[in-house]
């Protein structure tokens, strides 16, 4: 749980959310340093457009691009969040809708993965991420509970008004996705696969909550600096 008084980072205005991420990548990027690896800055059009925050250099020289992500820290909080975070659609309004987007992390062509969760960052092969979450949504086509949650979500999106300016729906707050249904995943132990709301800006989402301990010895492990 956390505390009513104090605002999650997703809560926060879009320059306060950008102050703090970019803070916490070069903390990410101090702490690669810091273990061995050579570390490139990439361009603004790079990491707005191709969603790539870095250059990390591989053990034979090559350059391979790199995604950073962190897991929100609130000292408030008396759980901590213990996974990985992929946005996968952004909004989401069910497989095949018309406003069902690719998000973040689907599109982003990284070839290695960071995150850090509390005060460990995790390191992982880019191909090997991949797979598990092609895996997990060949999971989630199948699921039951996301053919009923897709005919809730679509009959909500298509009631909503078109705002011209912004080019999109204007979304609005909704209680199903309360009780849209989670894929708890039969491949792999404690992984989800969760529709929910964004909390600042409404769009619904369809997000993959991996547990690093699934990579087990394949993802390394380093304590932030």
């Amino acid at each position: 749980m956390v505390s009513t008084n104090t605002p999650l980072t997703a809560e926060l205005g879009f320059y306060d959310r950008l102050t703090i991420g970019k803070a916490d990548e070069e903390r990410q990027v101090t702490t690669l340093r810091a273990e061995g690896f050579n570390i490139e800055e990439v361009s603004a059009f790079v990491d707005m457009k191709e969603k790539i925050d870095r250059r990390i250099q591989d053990s034979d020289g090559s350059w391979l691009t790199l995604q950073i992500k962190g897991r929100d820290v609130n000292p408030t909080m008396t759980t901590t969040y213990k996974d990985i975070l992929i946005d996968y659609y952004e909004p989401y309004c069910g497989l095949g809708h018309e406003y069902t987007t690719d998000g973040r992390d689907k599109v982003s062509n990284y070839d290695r993965f960071t995150c850090r969760i509390g005060s460990k960052l995790y390191l992982v092969d880019g191909a090997l991420q991949k797979k598990v979450i092609a895996n997990v949504m060949d999971e989630w086509e199948q699921f039951d509970g996301r053919v009923d949650g897709d005919k809730v979500l679509a009959n909500w999106a298509d009631k909503l008004y078109w705002d011209q300016r912004r080019n999109e729906p204007m979304w609005t707050e909704s209680r199903i996705f309360k009780h849209i249904k989670v894929l708890y995943s039969k491949q792999y132990s404690n992984l989800q696969v969760r529709c929910t709301q964004d909390r600042k800006n409404r769009r619904p989402k369809l997000l993959i909550f991996i547990p690093p301990t699934i990579y087990k010895s394949e993802a390394q492990c380093f304590e932030m600096k």
